[in-house]
């Protein structure tokens, strides 16, 4: 998979990790930036990039690997790709 931006690795990791755990916005939002400042620019930054994260499975032909829950709360479709941990 190829990501528009280093952000976009770096929130499709961290989702991998919660194992399709639905995580929120304000949570990605830390990760990202490790602030707390919450800003419209901020937000709409978050959902840019599970677009994009969206878009590249959406180009190799898996979609729906994003599940989320009033567009607030994102995790993995655990129904669409297989984690293995070694």
């Amino acid at each position: 998979i190829n990501f528009k931006r280093t952000q976009c690795k770096e929130t499709f990791a961290y989702l991998i990790d919660k194992r399709g755990t639905l995580v929120s916005e304000d949570e990605l939002r830390f990760l990202l930036w490790s602030e707390n400042e919450d800003t419209e620019k901020k937000r709409r930054s978050v959902r840019n990039i599970i677009s994009d994260i969206r878009m590249a499975f959406k180009a190799c032909g898996v979609e729906d690997v994003i599940i989320n829950n009033n567009k607030s709360f994102y995790g993995i479709n655990k129904n669409k790709i297989s984690i293995k941990i070694i």
